[in-house]
């Protein structure tokens, strides 16, 4: 039984990156474009964080952007600024454990 939590505990993992998958790649998409024209990004434990440049730009222009700090699109976190992302961080970290990565452990 216990050679079997291991191996449950890493199927759990595949399903909630499988599950976030499509918002993921959008993700990816839009943070891609937008390190082309500027933006900078950066890996935070299980999560890809992009901002500023085209990042910016984007989430501004978002119904209540100029209000909105950042944008969680499956794994992928869209910021305006990399202080935007430190804001919300400790509350991040929290929504991202919720989301698969750490449930059940």
């Amino acid at each position: 039984m216990n050679s079997l939590k291991p191996m449950l505990r890493a199927l759990r993992k595949i399903a909630a990156i499988l599950w976030a998958s499509p918002y993921s790649m959008i993700g990816l998409t839009i943070g891609f474009i937008g390190v082309l024209f500027g933006g900078r990004f950066r890996i935070v434990g299980p999560a890809i964080e992009f901002y500023d440049g085209g990042i910016k730009w984007f989430v501004h222009r978002l119904p209540h952007g100029q209000f909105t700090l950042a944008l969680t699109l499956g794994h992928v976190i869209l910021g305006q600024t990399d202080a935007s992302l430190s804001v919300g961080a400790s509350k991040g970290t929290s929504e991202r454990r919720l989301k698969g990565y750490q449930f059940g452990s």
